[in-house]
This record gives structure tokens, sequence and C-alpha cells, in this order.
């Protein structure tokens, strides 16, 4: 199997980093879009480019590189995914050109504040009533949702709450009345927003798909997301250690660079064995993102997600040690790049979650 990038990939992965380095959030957004990197992965007839699982390995890495906070995860990778997998060719055409040219950010709201991580534990209702549906519940913490023009949202139509039948998908804009909308912010900068659905009153055509049908395109959106903040969380390692490493080429201590000391070099080479472990089962991620077969997919991302939140822990605890209180200062970038492997390690899923899920 050839796991070498193509050239037209490493072409955008080196415009990528050349783009996002130093860029504000919101200037990121824009260089994205007009680098085409919006569009990456999302089909061809809908405007994108007609990558996959690898071209959405290539902007994710190239984000946890970068320590970008643009919601390049909740667009694309997450709501652009959900869209394009359900929805009508009208529905496709109204919102992914807009997403791709980055005048709309789109959001996936699924995980509510009881269901932690029991993907199928909706209990959201969506109640059908004259021309629409009347949605009504909570969404917990919707990953970089307080930048969300629109949100996709699991809503329950039949069935109780683990039911994984039953559950559909709907496209609920921000400004809907009856959507409240709590932004929060979260430790990696990344930001979240809480929703409260009170009555909100959306039209038939805004289902997405088949109500009560949605739960195969909710576990792939999930698989795919897993696979997206693997890839981030390789970029940030990557960043990681070459930050560490030219530390322990500068930084002197008893008249010779602390780089010359054994021990320290049997720590940095830890934490390369870590990063390079990480870096198969991302490539891996990115062939199975595509998998048609849902529980090989499912297993596929559980395998990940354990190997890569094992060495996003070792890698950031060893790089602050190296480094010394300035690892932890705002002001240096090894900081953010640590808080955010802290998230990712437990983001859709934590190492025992995902043990259990690839046990049974």
């Amino acid at each position: 199997m050839d796991f070498e990038f193509t050239h037209e990939q490493r072409l955008l992965s080196t415009v990528l980093d050349r783009a996002l380095g130093g860029c504000a959030p919101g200037q990121a957004w824009h260089a994205l879009a007009e680098l085409g990197a919006l569009g990456a992965c999302l089909p061809e007839e809908d405007g994108g480019s007609g990558g996959g699982g690898v071209e959405m390995m290539v902007v994710m890495q190239a984000l946890g590189r970068a320590a970008c906070t643009a919601p390049y995860l909740a667009a694309v990778a997450m709501g652009g995914i959900a869209v394009a997998a359900a929805g009508s060719a009208a529905q496709r055409a109204k919102i992914l050109p807009s997403v791709i040219e980055g005048t709309s950010v789109l959001a996936f709201a699924h995980a509510e504040p009881q269901s932690r991580f029991r993907l199928a534990h909706v209990i959201t209702r969506a109640v059908a009533g004259g021309k629409g549906f009347v949605l009504s519940g909570c969404k917990g913490l919707v990953t970089q949702g307080q930048h969300a023009h629109l949100f996709v949202v699991s809503a329950r139509v039949s069935g109780n709450a683990e039911d994984r039948d039953g559950i559909g998908l709907f496209l609920v804009d921000a400004t809907a009345t009856g959507l409240h909308k709590q932004d929060v912010m979260t430790q990696d900068g990344q930001g979240a927003a809480m929703l409260h659905l009170d009555g909100v009153q959306i039209a038939a055509d805004r289902a997405l798909g088949s109500p009560g049908d949605a739960w195969p395109v909710i576990a792939r959106v999930l698989d795919q997301a897993i696979a997206a903040i693997c890839a981030e969380a390789l970029g940030a390692m990557e960043e990681a250690c070459r930050l560490t490493l030219d530390y322990l080429g500068t930084r002197q201590q008893f008249g010779q660079k602390i780089g010359s000391f054994q021990a320290l070099q049997h720590r940095a080479v830890d934490m390369f064995v870590a990063l390079e472990l990480a870096r198969s089962m991302v490539m891996y991620a990115a062939v199975m993102a595509d998998e048609a077969d849902a529980d090989s997919r499912a297993r596929a991302m559980s395998a990940v997600k354990i190997r890569v939140a094992r060495s996003a822990r070792l890698i950031a605890q060893e790089a602050i040690q190296l480094h010394g209180a300035i690892g932890l200062t705002e002001e240096y970038a090894l900081g953010a790049h640590a808080r955010r492997l802290a998230m990712i390690e437990i983001q859709f899923g934590d190492v025992d979650h995902h043990a259990r899920r690839l046990a049974a």
C-alpha cells in the first residue's frame, strides 16, 4: 500500500502551512476558502474537489500544526459531510457552495448533556405538525457552534432514548425563533455552544433525508470527526516535538546545550516513537474514513483514537517537562498545542470508552 501523499496533496499541505502561519482565526477561515481547502473533501457535484479522508487529513494536520481555531471541523468535517451524505440535491445546492466559499458556517448538534459517549442516546424530540416539525430539547457543547449560521440537529421522531432507529437530522437556522444559543469558552480556544430548542418550528423541507433513518449518517459523521481530530492531533504533536528539539538545541545548562544530555535524548526519542506510531494510525484513519462498512469503520476509528490519545498525552507531558515552566505560558506556542491535545484526548470518546467499544 502506498502511504505517500500525491503531488497535489503535498502541495496543499505546503500552501496551507504558509497561509496559516500566524493567521488570526478570521483570517485563517478566509485563507482556507481562498485556497479551496473548505471544499477539498466535499463532492465535485456540490462545488468541492471530490477528495476524501486523505484530503481531510492534510487540512486538519495543517490546522493542528498552526494551532488554528478556524471552524473547519464543525463546518466541513461534520456539518458539510452530513449535508453531502443526507441532503437532497436542492439542499446541497443551497447550502454547500456557501460553505465552500466561506460565507456560511455549519455545526453538527448531536451530543446531549446526558448522553456522554452513548452515540444513539437522543431525547431531543421532533414532532410532526402542520407543514413541518417542532423541535424541543437540549444539545450540549456543540463543537465550534459559536460560529455557526446553520445547525444540523439530531432529534428523535420515534422510539426510546437508546434506539438507533427513529432519529432524524434537521436544518435549524441560528436565528430561528425558539432556539437559544449559549456560547461556551473551552480551554483550547476552539469554543462550543449549548443549544436549547424550545418549540422550534421548521418546514418539512428542512429535514435531511428521511426523518427517522439518520443513524447511518450520524455514525459516519462522528467517525469522520474522529479521523479529523486525530489528524489535527498529529499536526499538534509534530509541532510540539519540533519546538522541544529546538529548545533542547539552544537551552544551555552547566555550560553546554541540554540536548547533549543522554537522559534528555532518550526522552526525546520516546516522543519521536510516539509520534510515528500516531502517524501510522492517522494514515489508517484517513483511508478508513471513506469505508462503507460501518462496523469496520467504527473499529478502525476506535483503534486510532486509542493510539493517538496515548501518544498525545505522552508527547504533551514530555514536551512541557523538557521545556520547564516556559512550556505552560500563554505566550509560548507549546501551551496552545498541549491544551488542544488534552481536549482531543477526550473529544468524541476517551481511551476507556474506545477500548470498550473496540472490545465489544
